[in-house]
């Protein structure tokens, strides 16, 4: 399971927390975000890391960097959604826990945002 507690310490200023698409099932979390004025999109999710876990990364509109993050190796992906926006994604495992976020924040707010959670 999950450390209590565990999951993002920070969210930019005028994102909502979505509960009605929220979730979290024993070892997982999904918490996902929108801003006030519904043009930013924030989704944060975190599993216990099992055998065999893997990440579906999209390669078609996103370019990954593989890059060192908070002393493990993650992998930055940037590009256009399907409906045209500028997004990001994060993508890590630490301590036994994968974490993945995708949002249309800026890229300094995504890694402030991956920086604090614990």
């Amino acid at each position: 399971a999950l450390p209590d507690g565990y999951g993002p310490h920070y969210i930019p200023e005028g994102m909502i927390y979505q509960d009605d698409i929220s979730w979290k099932v024993r070892d997982q979390v999904l918490y996902s975000y929108v801003s006030e004025d519904g043009t930013s999109v924030l989704d944060i999710q975190i599993t216990v890391a099992q055998n065999g876990s893997a990440y579906w990364i999209d390669n078609e509109h996103l370019v990954y960097e593989k890059i060192t993050f908070n002393g493990v190796t993650a992998y930055y992906g940037h590009g256009t959604s399907v409906g045209g926006d500028e997004i990001s994604t994060l993508l890590w495992v630490k301590d036994g826990i994968e974490h993945d976020i995708y949002t249309n924040v800026s890229m300094s707010e995504l890694f402030e945002i991956a920086e604090n959670i614990y």
